[in-house]
């Protein structure tokens, strides 16, 4: 009889908090674990197919700050004793489902004068918005604007 155990089987996994990324939020915080002893490699694709290195270890977390637009990236957790088989992965994208709502809130605040419009951009806002804002924000307010008033002509 042998006193030789198996080998447990190579396990992790692999997380991104939130996910989906809502708009306004700059990063993702990715975190991963494994029991190989050997370590663990975190890689990333998009649909293009090429993968590249994010991070090493046996366990960690990472913020990623450069998703952006409607692409998929497909975070994948390989086992340092077996670089060829992901153990898991998760898929991460922005949300762009709110952004109308958003645009909305945003266009409301500078109506009422909470927020000038030119002041709306990436340095000037707790947001993490495009830099092409103001100009979305100035339009959507002439649009808020107009329908105002051809409702109160009609009334």
């Amino acid at each position: 009889m042998s006193n030789i155990k198996p080998a447990a089987a190579t396990i992790g996994r692999i997380n991104a908090d939130p996910n989906p990324i809502p708009f306004g939020q700059g990063c993702v915080l990715i975190s991963w674990e494994t029991n190989d002893p050997a370590g663990a490699e975190v890689r990333v694709s998009t649909s293009l197919g090429e993968e590249k290195v994010v991070s090493r270890g046996r366990s960690g977390h990472t913020k990623i700050r450069w998703i952006v637009g409607s692409t998929a990236y497909d975070f994948r957790l390989y086992a340092a004793s077996q670089p060829t088989a992901p153990v898991d992965s998760v898929e991460v994208r922005r949300d762009f489902e709110s952004v109308p709502v958003i645009f909305r809130e945003l266009a409301d605040e500078v109506l009422r004068g909470n927020r000038p419009w030119r002041q709306l951009g990436p340095s000037n806002t707790d947001l993490h918005i495009p830099f092409h804002l103001p100009a979305v924000i100035e339009s959507l307010v002439k649009k808020i604007r107009l329908r105002s008033s051809s409702r109160l002509k009609k009334s």
